[in-house]
C-alpha cells in the first residue's frame, strides 16, 4: 500500500530526545484519512443532508528527519539522519577524528576524517574497499586470504586508530540503529589489531535476539517488518557461528589470521545490518 510510510522514530517523545530503535516497533506506518461530515441546509425548514468528505491523502514523509541521542559516557551528540526510507547516515565527533557512516540500498559506507588525513571503507555486495592516503586496496569477504591488504592498510592508519579510540570509550547500545552502526564499525576497527572484544560483543548480542528470533517461525510468507528482524537476527547468529569456527582454525599466535576472521566476521554483519535496513523500508512500504 503506497501510503504506508517508513518513519524510523519512536513515538512519544520530543524529536531532539527520540531515538532509533532496530526492533521493528519502532518502525511505524503513519495513518492518516480523517473523515469529517458537514451539515448543509438549504433553510431552517430544510432536511439536513449529511455529507463525508473523502478521505484526505496521507501526507509524504518530508527528508531528512533528523534524531539526536547523547551518549552517556562520554556526552558527545550522535546525529542520525534518515534521508530516505532505507537509508540513514550516522555522525558523531570529538576533538581528534569525525565518523560519518552512511548504510542504504544494501551499501555501508564509512568515513573517518582526521586533521592528518581521512579513510574511506565501503561495503558493497561482498567487496570491501578501503581509501587511505596511500591509496586504495579491495578484498572480498568470501576470500580470507584477499583481506590481507585491506587489514594491513587499516592497521597501518592513524586516522583508523583514532576513530577506534573513539568508539571504544563510547557506550553504544546494538538496539538502537546509530548504536547497533557504531557498534560494527567499533568491532571491525578492533579486529585489525587482533582485538576480538567487539565481535564478541556483537555476537553475544546476536545470539540473544537468534533466540527471540527463532520463538516464532520465519519463513518468506511472513510480512512486515518483523520477518525483517526475525530473519536478521538468524542471520547474525550463523555468520557468528562462522566466525568462531574460523578464530578456533587459527593457530593461537598467528593474531593476523585471528585478526582477519573478525574482520570478515564484521563486515558480514555489517551486509546483513544493511540489508535488515532496506528489507524493512520495503515491507513497510508494501
Amino acid at each position: 500500500m503506497g501510503g504506508r510510510v517508513a518513519s524510523l522514530f519512536q513515538p512519544g517523545k520530543p524529536r531532539a530526545e527520540r531515538g532509533m530503535s532496530i526492533k521493528d516497533r519502532s518502525v511505524k506506518c503513519v495513518l492518516a484519512g480523517i473523515v469529517g461530515a458537514a451539515i448543509l441546509g438549504a433553510n431552517v425548514r430544510a432536511t439536513p443532508i449529511h455529507t463525508v468528505n473523502p478521505p484526505r491523502p496521507v501526507p509524504a514523509p518530508t527528508f531528512p528527519i533528523v534524531f539526536h541521542t547523547k551518549d552517556s559516557r562520554t556526552g558527545l551528540d550522535i546525529r542520525t539522519t534518515q534521508t530516505k526510507p532505507d537509508e540513514v547516515v550516522v555522525e558523531v565527533k570529538d576533538a581528534t577524528v569525525a565518523i560519518r557512516k552512511r548504510v542504504g540500498g544494501g551499501v555501508s559506507e564509512t568515513t573517518l576524517t582526521t586533521r592528518s588525513g581521512s579513510v574511506t571503507m565501503k561495503l558493497l555486495n561482498g567487496a570491501f574497499t578501503v581509501g587511505t592516503g596511500a591509496g586504495q586496496v579491495a578484498g572480498n569477504v568470501a576470500d580470507r586470504k584477499s583481506m590481507a591488504p585491506v587489514h594491513v592498510a587499516l592497521a597501518k592508519s592513524p586516522t583508523a586508530l583514532k576513530a577506534k579510540a573513539l568508539l571504544t570509550r563510547m557506550t553504544l547500545n546494538p538496539d538502537s540503529v546509530a548504536g547497533h552502526a557504531l557498534l560494527l564499525t567499533r568491532a571491525l576497527l578492533q579486529s585489525v589489531d587482533g582485538d576480538r572484544t567487539g565481535a564478541d560483543a556483537m555476537a553475544a548480542w546476536s545470539k540473544k535476539q537468534d533466540g527471540r528470533a527463532t520463538a516464532r517461525r520465519v519463513n518468506l510468507e511472513d510480512s512486515g517488518p518483523e520477518y525483517c528482524w526475525n530473519t536478521y537476527a538468524i542471520a547474525a547468529m550463523h555468520i557468528w557461528d562462522d566466525y568462531a569456527s574460523c578464530y578456533d582454525a587459527c593457530t593461537w599466535y598467528n593474531y593476523l589470521c585471528k585478526g582477519e576472521c573478525a574482520l570478515i566476521y564484521d563486515l558480514r554483519a555489517e551486509g546483513a545490518f544493511a540489508w535488515w535496513l532496506k528489507c524493512t523500508a520495503i515491507r513497510v512500504e508494501e
